[in-house]
């Protein structure tokens, strides 16, 4: 977002996504290489990044459902001739227990035929080969915050939403005296004066985003 606000002109603009990945890896390396698209939007990024961006260790998702990024992610890999066994996968936006043990089991294994991610509640259905088969598709994990250590949803005895999870984001809202933007996956959640963003949805497209529900 920084480099973003600062570019001069609509080609700096859209690659700053990508020169931002330039700066990281010459400063870290290995399992730090792990990219978050979603800035102004996966479908986008993906489709103009760069040969050597496929060789990072994985991608993090966090505004886009994780289901549809994950597959999406896999086919861009194939495409580029790596394998995503190799590689990593971490969603990371709103999940709870449910969520993550349905996308480990859409992920790391082969779900059987009659069953459903959503059938995965605990490590019973990991063990029944009538259900699931542990032959990973991509490396998963999970970043699990506001629904670990803020997740009270139906406690309230008067059934009130007094006790709804708080999200607490914080994002850049300016660099170099210039306003920043953020587009996201999820078309709800862009964020910076309506003109400007307005014009970062002209320079990269909307490909791939979606309204999705916000945790608040």
């Amino acid at each position: 977002m920084a480099l973003a606000a600062m570019a001069t002109n609509d080609d700096d603009l859209k690659a700053a996504q990508y020169r931002i990945l330039e700066l990281w890896q010459q400063t870290y390396g290995g399992s730090l290489l792990v990219m978050l698209p979603d800035t102004y939007g996966t479908t986008q990024f993906l489709h103009g990044a760069p040969d050597w961006v496929a060789e990072w260790t994985g991608q993090r998702v966090d505004s886009k459902d994780p289901y549809l990024a994950g597959d999406e992610y896999i086919a861009w890999l194939v495409r580029r001739g790596q394998d995503p066994t190799q590689k990593l996968l971490i969603a990371s936006d709103g999940l709870d227990a449910q969520e993550i043990l349905s996308l480990h089991a859409y992920f790391s294994g082969e779900i059987q035929p009659g069953t459903s991610a959503l059938d995965f509640r605990g490590a019973a259905e990991f063990h029944d080969s009538r259900k699931w088969r542990g032959e990973r598709r991509i490396r998963f994990s999970a970043g699990w915050g506001t629904l670990l250590t803020n997740d009270f949803r139906g406690c309230h005895p008067r059934g009130e939403d007094t006790l709804a999870p708080i999200s607490l984001v914080c994002k850049l809202t300016s660099a170099g005296g210039c306003r920043a933007v953020k587009l996201s996956d999820n078309y709800e959640k862009a964020s910076g004066p309506s003109q400007l963003v307005q014009h970062y949805r002209q320079v990269f497209g909307l490909a791939g985003m979606a309204n999705l529900p916000i945790v608040v």
